[in-house]
Formats: C-alpha cells, sequence, structure tokens
C-alpha cells in the first residue's frame, strides 16, 4: 500500500514538473516568434565611440560609450544603430563575465524610420544598464523609451 502511494505520488510530481517545463518552454519559443526580438552576437560591434572615461571603481560604470551592434558580424550593412540601455564597456564587460556569446534584444523604430535596439537578455543583471537613454541623442523618444521598457534600465 505505501509503494502504492509514492509511486501515486512520483507520477502527480513528475506531471506537474513536466507541465512546468512545457509551459516554459513554450513560453521562450512563442516569444522567439516575435520579429522585434533577435539574438545578437556579443562579437559583432560596428561602431563606437572613443571618449576616454575614466573609473575609479569596478565595473559596473555609471557613464560609458555608446555603439552598435551588428545583426551579423562582419557584414556592415545588417548594423542596427544605436544600443539604447547600454554602453560599450559594460557591454563588453558583462558579456565576458557571463561568457556570452548571444544577447536578446529588440529592435526599435522611431517616429522618422531610425533603428535602435534595446538590450533585453534577462541574463544580465539590472545594475549594468544605463539608467536612461541618452537625452541629448534620443529625445522625446528616448523618454518614451524609459517608460515603456523601464525593466531594462538601471532604476533610478
Amino acid at each position: 500500500m505505501r509503494l502504492k502511494k509514492s509511486l501515486v505520488f512520483v507520477g502527480i510530481t513528475t506531471a506537474i514538473m513536466l507541465a512546468l517545463i512545457s509551459w516554459y518552454l513554450f513560453k521562450e519559443l512563442v516569444s522567439s516568434f516575435d520579429p522585434q526580438v533577435i539574438y545578437l552576437s556579443t562579437r559583432g560591434y560596428y561602431m563606437q565611440t572613443d571618449i576616454g572615461y575614466v573609473w575609479n571603481s569596478p565595473p559596473p560604470w555609471p557613464e560609458g560609450n555608446s555603439f552598435s551592434l551588428a545583426a551579423e558580424p562582419g557584414d556592415p550593412s545588417k548594423c542596427i544603430n544605436h544600443v539604447v540601455n547600454m554602453h560599450a564597456e559594460n557591454f563588453h564587460d558583462i558579456c565576458i563575465k557571463l561568457g556570452l556569446l548571444r544577447v536578446r534584444a529588440r529592435i526599435l523604430n522611431d517616429a522618422i524610420g531610425n533603428t535602435y535596439i534595446i538590450i533585453i537578455d534577462p541574463r544580465i543583471p539590472r545594475n549594468w544598464f544605463l539608467q536612461a537613454p541618452c537625452s541629448h541623442c534620443m529625445g522625446v523618444f528616448g523618454q518614451q523609451l524609459l517608460t515603456d521598457y523601464s525593466e531594462w534600465f538601471r532604476a533610478r
């Protein structure tokens, strides 16, 4: 009788675990069909500003250089301009620390057709992101991004 109860318990527990795993995989699969969500190579730098920032503390740093990533490394025609929620130094450092070869990102377009990306990879801790998009570069669109994607910016 005890064996029968144990087998029933194991069966129910296994069924619940399989259901949870299936739900998680389904959720990931559905999100991967969003045409605005892409996975970019962490080695796909195309452009980076070259301002000489100096820090007296370990990363993550509050400021740094702007950068762009290419959808396909080595192909400038596949460049997606301006990462809006990270700077190059933090991006480079956290990708090395976590061993990231690809990051999850969302393609964004403003009203006049400029293309941007926002890194939306849950493996990257929030304190590695910028506090807000560059107000000089992004203007009103940057403020809208901060509202719409607040979870992908460092807490204020």
